[in-house]
């Protein structure tokens, strides 16, 4: 469903804080200027109100994707003195490891452990893994590829917590936590995840999967990756006319659900056009500005590899350039041999739980 919200007059001015960043292919004022704030805020870490930082993006932008990276790898490095616990959130589908693992390689698992397996996986670790195993994504693939191995190689607690998906374009409502969560929303059947109702929804599960996370790992701070429309809403059509307003938005149920949250966007964000009331969560937000802008999907291998390269040099990240396809197949072959104690271990989470997933509370 198409709709109108009023488009803020020159939100950048109304940011919080700007990051200005003077060589559009470094990163490093991103990961200082966002791991200063957090240090800052420690002293006032309440944990019945956790910070939750989303780090919008476009998903076509590898330094957007790369700024992520070089705050989770300031954070996770910090000196022990410094240290401040915190997770991971990704905006993709949170089954993706009975997907790939089970699903595709015609080894379902029983109906009454499906949902089982991912909550088994307490950390994230292995749903991370299988994407990297299984999924080229259609947008900056490479530099995505880089991001979930930092977060298996630095052993950061990262999840993805979209909803299931059906031919990638719709709600899968035969995922048991997806179908649960759209029950207490009553939503209803066949909805495209771009459309108003499907973007609200999403932004609701994604919340609630990201406090049950914090919850889970007892972490004050959360930091979430998502496009830049799910975070503040957005006035610019997209490809089927609809706009998202603040209220559906991430911020938004991030904050319903009690986190106190700071929004990290993009100059090019902004000028695509945001809601007026999303002009509340921006002065207490980032603006990164200046960042390189260039594009990259599918099929474009040597051209995005040889732009993270350029990105790592200047911003002096250090990321490995794996190459996807060998570092795929070897993660792999080790998860297929672990398939039967991923499934002994949701069986243990299931009888431990008395067979009531999380959502379902």
């Amino acid at each position: 469903m198409a709709g109108t919200h009023k488009e803020a007059a020159n939100p950048q001015s109304r940011v919080g804080q700007s990051i200005d960043c003077t060589n559009s292919l470094d990163v490093r004022p991103v990961a200082k200027a966002v791991v200063d704030f957090i240090k800052a805020m420690a002293p006032n870490y309440n944990p019945q109100r956790p910070l939750v930082i989303i780090m919008a993006e476009t998903h076509t932008i590898p330094t957007q994707i790369l700024s992520q990276y070089a705050v989770l790898d300031k954070l996770s490095s910090l000196p022990p003195n410094e240290r401040v616990p915190f997770a991971f959130g990704l905006e993709h589908p949170h089954d993706e490891l009975e997907k790939t693992l089970f699903d595709a390689a015609g080894a379902p698992l029983p109906d009454h452990l499906k949902g089982w397996v991912t909550e088994a996986d307490t950390t994230g670790r292995r749903t991370i893994a299988a994407a990297l195993a299984h999924r080229t994504y259609e947008f900056s693939p490479e530099t995505e590829a880089i991001l979930a191995e930092l977060c298996i190689r630095r052993n950061i607690s990262a999840k993805f917590n979209d909803a299931a998906r059906r031919n990638g374009d719709f709600i899968d409502l035969d995922d048991p936590l997806t179908a649960s969560f759209a029950k207490k929303k009553q939503l209803g059947t066949d909805i495209d995840i771009r459309t108003e109702e499907g973007m609200r929804f999403r932004n609701q599960m994604i919340a609630a999967l990201a406090m049950e996370h914090i919850r889970e790992q007892g972490v004050p701070v959360y930091i979430q990756q998502c496009g830049a429309i799910h975070a503040v809403g957005s006035t610019a059509l997209d490809s089927d006319g609809n706009t998202f307003p603040t209220k559906d938005s991430l911020a938004r149920a991030f904050e319903d659900m009690g986190a106190q949250v700071v929004v990290v966007m993009h100059d090019e964000h902004l000028e695509r056009g945001i809601p007026q009331a999303a002009l509340r969560f921006l002065s207490h937000g980032m603006c990164i500005n200046g960042l390189s802008r260039r594009e990259f999907n599918v099929g474009e291998t040597t051209d995005e590899i040889r732009h993270i390269r350029d990105v790592s040099l200047e911003s002096e990240l250090s990321l490995n350039l794996i190459m996807r396809e060998l570092y795929a197949e070897e993660i792999r072959e080790r998860l297929e041999n672990q398939r039967d104690t991923f499934v002994a271990e949701a069986q243990g989470k299931h009888d431990a739980l008395g067979g009531v997933l999380p959502l379902r509370r």
